[in-house]
């Protein structure tokens, strides 16, 4: 499957969820947090791409919006292909919707630092700010 073939399929999925769309970039604004899913093409390969989840949170933005997946405070990346497996559209809005019932509130980003379970890549400052948020 092509990449524009996925995107074309991704698209209405994700608006119909309230994701608004720049580029290849989806972005959703839920309360104090910020949710992205982007796709990014290899530097070396226009066969190749990625897709990453991101997450800002808007208070330690001073409450400005984050525009872009590289202002994530958290973010996760995974490759077009798993063991050759290329990610249809509906794959990837499952992924995207587990994303957001793991990550997206503040409350469960709390929670899931308290437990350890952030996702892959996370900025020091908001683990801090994780770590000492209260309700």
């Amino acid at each position: 499957m092509q990449l524009d073939e996925i995107i074309k399929e991704l698209c209405p999925l994700l608006k119909e969820k309230g994701y608004t769309k720049s580029r290849r970039t989806w972005r959703k604004y839920v309360g104090d947090i910020t949710l992205f899913f982007s796709i990014q093409m290899s530097q070396y390969s226009q066969d190749e791409w990625f897709y990453y989840f991101g997450i800002t949170i808007n208070t330690i933005l001073s409450g400005k919006k984050a525009q872009s997946i590289s202002n994530c405070h958290l973010w996760e990346r995974l490759d077009f292909t798993t063991n050759e497996h290329i990610w249809t559209a509906n794959e990837l809005f499952y992924l995207i919707e587990r994303w957001e019932t793991l990550y997206g509130s503040v409350d469960k980003l709390h929670t899931k630092t308290i437990e350890g379970k952030l996702p892959a890549f996370a900025k020091s400052e908001v683990i801090k700010y994780l770590s000492t948020w209260y309700r």
